[in-house]
């Protein structure tokens, strides 16, 4: 195919105009987190339920509702899609039981459509989502997940492709795009060469990560383009109400491991200075993903509490101090203000 040169390059130039600014398609706690015309992603280690919080993403756009602070602007006759490429019929169902549930509903909306795509190779699932969406033109669509439309994700041309491609259908279709990915496990980085690229090109990066001490999942903004970033959502299963709740993590009971809550305001400087001068004993630098696996098991203490409570305040204290990004040190009593 000959390609018309000419006319991308006149199609491309920027004119200078006032340009309003639209309405987002998706806020979380108050913060833009998508926009037309883009798309997002959510990673998150498998059974880390990044699923379950799509599935909020899901009902407010279908209710017009807020669900755990996220609001998805959608008009009711606007085309919602998911494109599924993993889960069986039946697993796929339940996901499906989860959401009516939150939406009130005995049956999906009509402007809500889902196709499976499990037993599919990559470049069929690319060319069929692309004929939908020229028929359906939604407004929003979710890929749950991107890994599966690629034969190997550590190939920088093949994910290089897909991320073309999820440029192209929302430039094209004036859409936004909620995509699923997995973390690798071993660097809890999000997978391989695609993780990488849609990192990159995403308009924000949100992880999911389970917490085995409480049990609960978190939703946390890694970047935001439009906006600074939002206050983490966590999530537990309710017994009681046989649904999923939000919770404050400083407000949950004591778990099987810890005889009472945790309370950093029980420990003083020094308490702190002892428990990190163990690590930093043995390393000068740590990186972001050390320093919470030390954390947890000096303090003895869960993912989401080091992470949002415990790493905050040694830095705002001065015991600990991030020297580039993502790498942390030990602070000695010399370079802090409060000695």
């Amino acid at each position: 195919m000959k390609i018309d040169y000419p006319a991308i390059i006149k199609e491309t130039l920027f004119v200078d105009q006032f340009i309003e600014q639209p309405t987002p398609t998706i806020i979380i706690g108050g913060k833009i987190v998508g926009v037309l015309n883009s798309f997002i992603s959510i990673c998150g280690l498998p059974k880390s339920r990044k699923t379950t919080f799509m599935n909020y993403f899901i009902a407010s756009a279908l209710s017009g509702l807020e669900h755990m602070t996220i609001k998805v602007n959608c008009d009711p006759f606007d085309k919602v899609i998911i494109f599924d490429t993993e889960q069986s019929i039946y697993d796929f169902s339940r996901q499906l039981k989860h959401l009516k549930h939150l939406i009130r509903a005995d049956k999906i909306p009509v402007n809500l459509e889902a196709y499976l795509f499990r037993a599919y190779d990559p470049e069929v699932i690319l060319n069929s989502i692309y004929l939908i969406m020229q028929e359906k033109k939604p407004k929003i669509i979710f890929i749950d997940n991107i890994t599966e439309l690629v034969l190997n994700f550590n190939d920088p041309v093949e994910s290089k492709k897909l991320v073309q491609f999820l440029k192209k259908i929302t430039a094209e279709f004036n859409c936004t795009i909620i995509t699923l990915l997995h973390l690798g496990k071993g660097n809890l980085q999000s997978l391989g060469n695609l993780g990488s690229m849609t990192d990159r090109s995403s308009n924000s990066v949100l992880r999911v990560v389970y917490d085995k001490d409480t049990q609960s999942s978190t939703l946390e903004a890694n970047m935001l383009r439009s906006d600074a970033l939002f206050k983490p959502i966590t999530i537990v299963w309710s017994d009681e109400e046989k649904t999923y709740v939000q919770i404050n993590l400083t407000d949950q009971a004591p778990t099987e491991k810890t005889s009472r809550k945790f309370d950093i305001q029980n420990l003083s400087r020094e308490d702190h200075f002892t428990k990190l001068s163990l690590v930093f004993g043995r390393k000068d630098q740590l990186t972001y993903e050390e320093l919470i696996s030390e954390i947890k098991l000096i303090y003895g203490v869960g993912t989401n509490i080091a992470k949002q409570i415990i790493v905050p305040v040694l830095l705002e204290q001065y015991i600990l101090s991030r020297i580039e990004k993502g790498i942390y040190i030990l602070l000695t009593p010399k370079k802090n203000k409060y000695v």
